[in-house]
């Protein structure tokens, strides 16, 4: 069984059509690339407070909850916050 799809192309594109969506994907990867690494940011601000809370707050049980939280936004593929 052969599933392969053919598809034909009849509309060209003029340079400045071809110009501006390439331009549009170049944005859209810059603004995912932004993204991710705005989540990496505040990541390392979750572990960042999980390890200073004992110290200034003298509070235990924060990093309990803070610091899987962190690290979990740091390397997570998905979008989360």
């Amino acid at each position: 069984m052969n599933n392969a799809i053919k598809v034909n192309y009849t509309d060209k594109l003029t340079y400045q059509e071809w110009e501006s969506i390439h331009q549009a994907l170049k944005e859209e990867k810059k603004a995912e690339k932004r993204y991710y690494t705005k989540q990496k940011v505040m990541g390392g601000i979750l572990v960042a407070c999980s390890i200073l809370c004992p110290v200034l707050l003298q509070d235990f049980i924060a990093p309990l909850f803070l610091l899987p939280l962190g690290i979990g936004v740091m390397v997570t593929k998905d979008k989360v916050i």
